[in-house]
């Protein structure tokens, strides 16, 4: 999205590649994607906290673009490595719900 395009169609784009993820957004996203913060919502936002903290960066951060977010989620295999494949898949789909919250498009 460019500033021409927003000047051209008079309205911001939906999601904006400068916007920052921060948890409240995320939070926001969950809400809508799982109708609520029901048990799985928290699931998601628990795991990906996990990660975030593990490697040390920032949510937005981990996920700043699409490139970003496959590498973050190729650092879960190696940093997650005593922990379950079927463990090692939520924390990557957890990766995944943050790049889908800050891009609005699916990894």
């Amino acid at each position: 999205e460019s500033i021409t395009e927003v000047m051209t169609t008079g309205r911001k784009p939906a999601h904006h590649s400068t916007n920052c993820l921060t948890e409240g957004e995320f939070v926001r996203y969950l809400e809508n994607k799982f109708g609520g913060m029901t048990d799985s919502a928290q699931s998601v936002k628990a795991r990906a906290s996990v990660v975030i903290r593990k490697l040390g960066v920032s949510m937005d951060d981990a996920v700043k673009d699409r490139e970003t977010a496959k590498r973050t989620i190729q650092r879960i295999d190696v940093d997650f490595a005593d922990k379950s494949k079927a463990q090692i898949s939520n924390y990557k789909n957890a990766i995944r719900h943050c790049f889908a919250a800050k891009h609005g498009e699916q990894l």
